[in-house]
């Protein structure tokens, strides 16, 4: 269904604004939300997806930690709310935070008014009836931590320590982000490195090799082999250099569609993990991103089924998702997860061991989150690794190219010197 942006007076008397967006079948249909929750709508538009906020998961984890603190210490959830958006230095994210605070001023839960908030749902009993949240295909895919989060807070609401939950859930996102900066900053470095040294070898064969041919053709001596093979290759490089960058910029321009498609990503991944050395790496990332996401899902009450969906699209891995989406209608008939998660062949054999002794010793949750931090502490020790091995490697290669253009180049130089003498 679309999103609605909306201006409202808060009633007859309260010629107070606010500000938010709502989920409705139509313009009509989203007035009369707005008025059976006691606003009189002063301006109704049709929003898009993209005009949503992104949920970022800086900003969740600081906004659970304050809102979790803020509970604990006997805050009313409304109250605790008006503080966070007054608070709140992203206008973005105050505005949301006021349709949340609005949503529960009118008897929403918390977890439905962040959906709604979002663009992302009905109530939680509109869920019910229908089975499913129709027409947020879309939004769902973009912001599927917004959909964590919820079930994160919903399990609180149900338990009644909807606090402990939030302190909890900040903690498992600080912990991502963390393992993410580490792996990312481990790989990155030598992809710098790579990229300046490519940099350096196309302007040497665009500009600078062309401007010294010019300087041997007066001369009627023959050049060394290495110096022909060497001027061959950037006369090459010069002629095909700006056709190449121009079709390479058209794809990327025309093709904007295929490369967001599930397709594309797929295919994109399966090659990844073929690397070798750092394709075994990112694919035990995914399986520890996973396990620790469901292990926190599962530890905080949410239901199994539920949990396995949520977790799959944290892992951010399309093989694993879709693993997820096989191993979950078999889970449901009454199959023991570890032997469901086996018949995807996604699994490595130790994840499937883990499942499968915490399925049987009731402990999978605790289990699967003490593996993941071995996981996640071989994934950094093999990235750091893979970037110690490549700088050097990088360096060595960059020298032998710029020796031997050096080399290629002084050797007519060299050899004209020799006849002179």
């Amino acid at each position: 269904m679309p999103v609605f942006a909306y201006t409202c007076l808060k009633g007859q008397e309260d010629k107070r604004r606010v500000r938010g967006s709502i989920v409705a079948e139509d313009e009509t249909h989203a007035k009369k939300l707005l008025r059976e929750s006691g606003l009189i709508p002063i301006s109704l538009n049709q929003d898009s997806f993209e005009k949503i906020p992104k949920l970022q998961i800086g900003w969740l984890t600081a906004f659970c930690r304050q809102l979790g603190t803020l509970l604990r210490a006997g805050f009313p959830l409304d109250r605790a709310l008006v503080v966070l958006a007054a608070s709140s230095s992203d206008q973005s994210m105050t505005s949301v935070l006021g349709s949340v605070d609005e949503g529960v001023r009118n008897g929403l839960s918390l977890s439905d008014s962040f959906l709604k908030a979002f663009g992302q749902g009905q109530s939680r009993a509109s869920r019910t009836a229908s089975g499913a949240i129709r027409g947020q295909e879309r939004s769902v895919a973009r912001q599927g931590l917004v959909n964590e989060f919820s079930a994160m807070i919903e399990a609180g609401e149900e338990s009644g320590d909807l606090a402990v939950v939030l302190l909890r859930y900040s903690e498992l996102l600080e912990r991502r982000n963390e393992f993410r900066r580490r792996v990312k900053g481990a790989l990155m470095y030598p992809l710098i490195v790579s990229g300046i040294a490519t940099a350096v070898v196309l302007f040497l064969f665009v500009y600078v090799l062309p401007t010294i041919t010019k300087l041997f053709e007066g001369t009627k001596a023959p050049l060394p082999i290495p110096t022909q093979i060497l001027f061959f290759l950037a006369d090459v490089t010069g002629f095909i250099f700006w056709p190449v960058l121009i079709i390479g910029t058209l794809v990327l321009i025309f093709g904007r569609k295929y490369f967001a498609s599930e397709k594309f990503r797929a295919n994109l991944e399966r090659w990844t993990l073929s690397l070798p050395g750092i394709g075994p790496t990112l694919e035990l990332a995914a399986v520890a991103r996973w396990a620790r996401t469901f292990s926190s899902l599962l530890v905080n009450g949410v239901e199994i089924l539920k949990a396995l969906d949520l977790a799959g699209r944290s892992a951010q891995s399309y093989r694993l998702g879709e693993a997820i989406k096989k191993a979950r209608p078999r889970v449901a008939e009454g199959l023991p997860l570890g032997r469901a998660l086996e018949e995807t062949g996604a699994f490595p054999p130790i994840a499937i061991e883990a499942v499968t002794v915490g399925e049987n010793s009731g402990a999978l949750a605790e289990l699967l989150e003490d593996m993941s931090i071995g996981w996640e502490s071989e994934v950094e020790s093999s990235a750091e690794r893979f970037s110690d091995l490549i700088e050097p490697l990088v360096l060595v290669v960059m020298g032998i190219i710029v020796g031997g253009i050096v080399l290629a180049i002084l050797l007519p130089i060299f050899e004209l010197n020799s006849g002179l003498k």
